[in-house]
């Protein structure tokens, strides 16, 4: 027997939107749980030090209780007139001492207080 309109417009359309919600709403529980799991994080290098226009590579692992890399968005950030952060690689712009500030991401509405770290360049 074949669907009538409203049927086909309800197999089609809305429940294909109704399991993307619901696979949306049960992720973002779990990027919460993730952030909660983070228990330090790891710099490649306590300090960097480069001149001017030098390159060196620098990346972060958040890491659990026993060590294991835990997968969550971290946000890597230094002063956008002395360095530049790309792609694992920190450039030198100006010469002095900065900080690049590292933070763990945390959904805005789990009240987390996000985990962060300064390293010194």
């Amino acid at each position: 027997m074949p669907l009538r309109q409203e049927e086909l417009l309800e197999h089609r359309i809305i429940t294909p939107i109704l399991l993307s919600l619901s696979l949306l709403l049960i992720a973002l529980p779990s990027r919460a749980q993730d952030a909660r799991a983070v228990a330090r994080l790891a710099p490649s290098a306590s300090q960097l030090s480069l001149a001017a226009g030098e390159q060196v590579p620098f990346t972060v692992q958040a890491l659990d209780l026993s060590g294991a890399i835990v997968d969550v968005p971290l946000r890597i950030t230094g002063p956008r007139n002395a360095v530049s952060i790309e792609n694992g690689m920190v450039q030198g712009l100006q010469p002095g001492e900065y900080e690049i500030v590292v933070t763990v991401v945390v959904p805005a509405d789990t009240g987390l207080e996000p985990l962060s770290l300064r390293v010194p360049v």
